[in-house]
C-alpha cells in the first residue's frame, strides 16, 4: 500500500478544476430580510432565490431551504422548491403548532423546510427558489429570516 501526501493540489489545465467524487465544490447561500413580511397570494411567489453556476455538468446540487412563519386561521400554505420558476423538485409541508386564544386571528406558527438533491446537468447558471402560495384566503406571515443554500457536490 502506498501513501500520497501533498500540501496543494492544482488543476493541470486551467479552468478544468479538481473534482473529488462526493466532495463539496462550492456553497452559495441567500438569506432574506429580517422582520415580518405578509403575503396573501393564491399563486406561487418567490420567497427566496439562490443562484449557482456548477463547475461540472456531472455535479449534483444539494438545495436546503427554511423559513419560520405564522398564518391566519383560514390560511392553508402550499410550498415547494423549484429549479427556475416552475420545475418542481420538492413539495414542502408546514410543521405547525396551533395557538389558542390569540386575539389577532393568527392561529398557528411553525416552519417550512426541505432539502433536495438535483442533477441539473449543466455548467450554466441555475436558480433555485423556495416558493409559497395560499391554498385559501388568509395571510402568511414570515417571522424570521428565510434562507436557501445550494451546495455543488462532485460526482
Amino acid at each position: 500500500m502506498s501513501i500520497l501526501k501533498v500540501d496543494t493540489i492544482n488543476e493541470k489545465t486551467s479552468g478544468n478544476g479538481v473534482a473529488i467524487p462526493g466532495h463539496v465544490i462550492q456553497v452559495v447561500q441567500s438569506v432574506g430580510s429580517v422582520g415580518r413580511q405578509t403575503y396573501s397570494s393564491t399563486s406561487y411567489f418567490n420567497l427566496i432565490i439562490v443562484n449557482i453556476t456548477p463547475k461540472f455538468s456531472t455535479s449534483k446540487i444539494l438545495i436546503s431551504a427554511h423559513t419560520s412563519l405564522t398564518r391566519t386561521v383560514s390560511a392553508y400554505i402550499d410550498g415547494r422548491i423549484t429549479r427556475g420558476y416552475s420545475t418542481q423538485l420538492l413539495s414542502l409541508d408546514t410543521q405547525a403548532g396551533y395557538i389558542a386564544g390569540l386575539t389577532n386571528n393568527e392561529h398557528s406558527m411553525g416552519s417550512l423546510s426541505g432539502e433536495v438533491l438535483d442533477s441539473p446537468s449543466t455548467t450554466s447558471s441555475v436558480d433555485y427558489r423556495m416558493q409559497l402560495k395560499m391554498g385559501s384566503s388568509g395571510n402568511i406571515f414570515i417571522d424570521g429570516q428565510p434562507s436557501i443554500t445550494a451546495m455543488e457536490i462532485a460526482q
